[in-house]
């Protein structure tokens, strides 16, 4: 389940077997799962049943972006850094979305 207000993470804790963070950088993603694992905890739930979707929506430039760049953008180089970054944050699955990729 997509969700990043209050009312929908109480729902991914309560009822869904998956988050599915939609717009939220990798940078906030890890705070924000813990905290929905721990309503689920505190639901009753077991926490460490809950799976952490991504989806990195990419855009592949020749060079690598030095300033203000968006998590899965850039050269091939830093969109690895940033799939290494969802698995060590515990991503069970990592969406790679190139719909709108201008290089693929």
């Amino acid at each position: 389940m997509a969700a990043y207000t209050p009312s929908a993470m109480k729902r991914v804790a309560t009822e869904a077997n998956g988050w599915f963070p939609v717009g939220i950088p990798l940078s906030g993603v890890g705070s924000i799962f813990d905290e929905i694992k721990s309503m689920a905890k505190n639901a009753g739930r077991d926490p460490s049943a809950l799976e952490l979707i991504i989806r990195g929506n990419v855009e592949i430039s020749d060079e690598p972006i030095q300033k203000d760049r968006v998590d899965f953008r850039g050269s091939l180089e830093q969109i690895a850094e940033d799939l290494a970054a969802a698995r060590k944050l515990g991503a069970a699955e990592i969406l790679v979305d190139l719909q709108f990729c201008p290089r693929h």
